[in-house]
């Protein structure tokens, strides 16, 4: 696979998430296959601090988004509320459509024959 090898390669996509399972497999992988060493070490430097970079990213790009400040149970607070406050306004609609309404009615019930007919230019 080629993935960015450090901090600089890494795309910046703003506002956008990235798996971060390829750069965690790779550490894994690093770090599994080989115990000791100067090379190893810098590689799997080099790989969590690619990945701390894409945490942030991530982070900034979760507080960027509408409520990404909010902890979950507020926003399904929220959620709970505005289905609440759009059931309420549906029986309010309802009510409307089923009250009768006598005006009305009457007005239905006059011939357009007997309505004046708009000037003519």
């Amino acid at each position: 696979m080629n993935h960015p090898q450090n901090i600089d390669d890494v795309p910046k996509v703003s506002g956008a998430f990235q798996s971060l399972i390829p750069i965690v497999n790779e550490l894994i992988s690093l770090v599994y296959a080989q115990s000791t060493g100067e090379q190893v070490r810098d590689a799997v430097i080099t790989k969590a601090r690619l990945l701390n970079t894409m945490l942030n990213d991530m982070k900034e790009a979760a507080m960027n988004i509408e409520g990404g400040d909010m902890p979950t149970s507020r926003a399904r607070d929220m959620v709970d509320f505005l289905n609440a406050q759009a059931e309420i306004r549906s029986k309010i609609i309802q009510r409307f459509v089923e009250t009768p309404m006598p005006t009305l009615d009457a007005i239905e019930e006059i011939p357009t024959s007997s309505l004046p007919s708009p000037a003519s230019p």
